[in-house]
Order: structure tokens, then sequence, then C-alpha cells
């Protein structure tokens, strides 16, 4: 998303979510299809999970989408460094 380009604005600031930051996040997932309505009904206790960490979920559902139709481009060395499991740690969205 983006252009491959990093957003210029956090999503929080100061351990606090940063309402700039979170709307350009937004903004993005509509531009990819998530409907304002689905975004807005996000409501959850903070004790379970923050906006934050919803549009986070959106952001790699997105990018799982495009894996799975092998449109997904890798964020990483050309040979990835292994865990301790032996498991590729590299990024793609």
């Amino acid at each position: 998303m983006n252009g491959r380009v990093p957003l210029c604005e956090p999503k929080k600031l100061r351990n606090r979510l940063y309402e700039r930051g979170l709307e350009m996040r937004k903004a993005l997932l509509m531009e990819e299809g998530f409907s304002a309505d689905f975004l807005k009904a996000a409501n959850f206790r903070k004790a379970d999970a923050g906006l934050d960490d919803f549009l986070d979920a959106c952001a790699c559902a997105w990018s799982a989408a495009r894996i799975f139709r092998g449109e997904a481009i890798r964020f990483s060395a050309a040979e990835p460094p292994r865990d301790a499991n032996g498991v590729r740690m590299q990024i793609f969205a």
C-alpha cells in the first residue's frame, strides 16, 4: 500500500493512539477495498484490542490476499535469514 512508501505519521505517539496516523491508515485500507462502514464498526474493549491492532489485522488480511493471488512482493534480502526453527524471516505485502 501507499506505493511502497512508509507513512510519515505514526499510529501511536507517546504510547497513545495518534488520530492523524490512524486516519492515514484507514484511507489506505479504503483505497484497497475496505469499506468505511467496516472500518468504523471496529469497537473493541481496550483490554481486548485497540483500533491500531484492528487496522494492523486488516493490513495483514490485505497482504494474505495478495500472497494467495500471487501478487505479493517480498521485502527482504535475496537470501533472508532463518529463525531457530529454520523458517525464513521475511515480509511479504
